[in-house]
């Protein structure tokens, strides 16, 4: 007697380990399988139903594909006209990028959508990758790259952009410059060189941020105070001078490594932090808990990000929207609290756990694993000004 391949599980679970994984189950082998032509069963998996294909047929169809993973054909799905339940993501290039990655694949996933990651060897090829995602078919895309500069609306499909000046979906990185400096003003710090990198999106914003919170202190701040770290030589030069000279006393970098590699520097020059100078930092990870004094830093909010842009995305996507979404979203900052600033330094609880996140802000939430470790609302954050 023939098999009833939907009732016996023991049959998917033997397909599964034998069968090699070149072979894929096509819309015709699960017709074999199921007792009907290939006809009915590309109507019963699209959708659009079948008078002669009974309830109990339908079923069988249904329980095969599910169970022998089956994959739809994307070139027959293009040519069709459907839907290929593909997202295109564009990756940047920073040390996020995997977390990025796996966020945002991880929760079109849930909406059951696959992802397609190009990435950009140069910030300049945009269009070219854009292209290609497109001529595969997909039904939205995603990009990172903060130096991007297209229209929406020029698109065939949804798009959601991350941290570009025409944004569906941005880090508050004004908001992030604020933080930190008021931070540091309430450690008594009213001198504070800004360090960055190249002039950029992020830290142009963080720059705004940072002179706004400093003029409506009414503090003095000098141009000389702002120092672009890439390619200079001079930096040794300009940064004795600040501390000698101009008399600083704290800096805000717009990076993570910048900071770690300013406390090394500062390490050699024998000028100790916090005692002599204060550093905190923008675009925290995890590894702000490795530097030696563990660093202050602005969390960057990597799953809050993926969130909201999987969620925006989606909703465009059943819209057909797009052009750029009307309410921008804007994730703020906040503020992890290391022993750079001059807050005390926290006990280290553990060197290493398996799926240790970068985002520090997923970070602070894992830390129910350890119950003594009392988490610090961001309301106690504000430390009393120095007499």
């Amino acid at each position: 007697m023939k098999a009833d391949y939907t009732k016996d599980s023991s049959y998917y679970l033997v397909w599964n380990l034998v069968m090699p994984k070149s072979v894929k189950i096509t819309a015709k082998k699960i017709g074999e399988l199921a007792g009907c032509c290939q006809q009915a069963v590309s109507a019963t998996l699209s959708g659009h139903g079948n008078s002669k294909v009974s309830d109990e047929k339908r079923e069988k169809i249904l329980t095969l594909a599910r169970n022998l993973n089956y994959r739809p054909n994307p070139s027959a799905l293009r040519l069709s006209g459907r839907s290929t339940k593909t997202i295109g993501i564009i990756s940047e290039n920073s040390i996020f990028c995997s977390e990025f990655q796996l966020g945002l694949a991880t929760r079109f996933r849930v909406h059951g959508y696959e992802s397609i990651f190009v990435p950009l060897v140069t910030n300049f090829e945009e269009d070219f990758q854009i292209g290609k995602l497109l001529d595969y078919g997909v039904d939205g895309i995603v990009s990172l790259n903060k130096q991007g500069n297209f229209e929406q609306s020029s698109l065939a499909v949804p798009s959601v952009l991350i941290s570009y000046a025409n944004y569906d979906v941005d880090f508050d990185w004004q908001g992030a410059a604020q933080l930190a400096v008021s931070h540091l003003l309430g450690h008594g710090h009213q001198r504070i060189a800004f360090l960055s990198d190249v002039r950029q999106y992020s830290s142009e914003n963080m720059r705004i941020g940072f002179e706004r919170t400093l003029r409506e202190k009414q503090l003095d701040f000098s141009p000389g105070w702002f120092v672009e770290l890439v390619w200079n030589e001079r930096y040794a030069v300009q940064l004795l001078s600040l501390l000698r000279k101009e008399k600083v006393s704290a800096f805000f970098c717009t990076r993570e490594g910048i900071a770690a590699r300013l406390l090394v520097w500062l390490r050699r020059q024998k000028i100790s932090v916090p005692e002599e100078v204060a550093v905190i930092s923008a675009t925290g990870s995890t590894y702000a808990e490795s530097c030696s004094p563990s660093l202050t830093a602005i969390a960057y909010p990597v799953h809050a990000i993926t969130a909201a842009a999987v969620d925006l995305l989606i909703k465009k996507i059943r819209q057909n929207e797009l052009k750029r979404t009307e309410k921008p979203i804007l994730i703020p900052p906040k503020l992890h609290l290391g022993h750079s600033c001059g807050c005390p330094e926290s006990p280290m609880q553990t060197i290493w756990w398996e799926g240790l996140p970068l985002d520090l802000e997923e970070f602070d939430h894992q830390a129910y694993i350890f119950p003594e470790k009392k988490k610090i609302k961001d309301s106690e954050k504000t430390i009393p000004t120095k007499e």
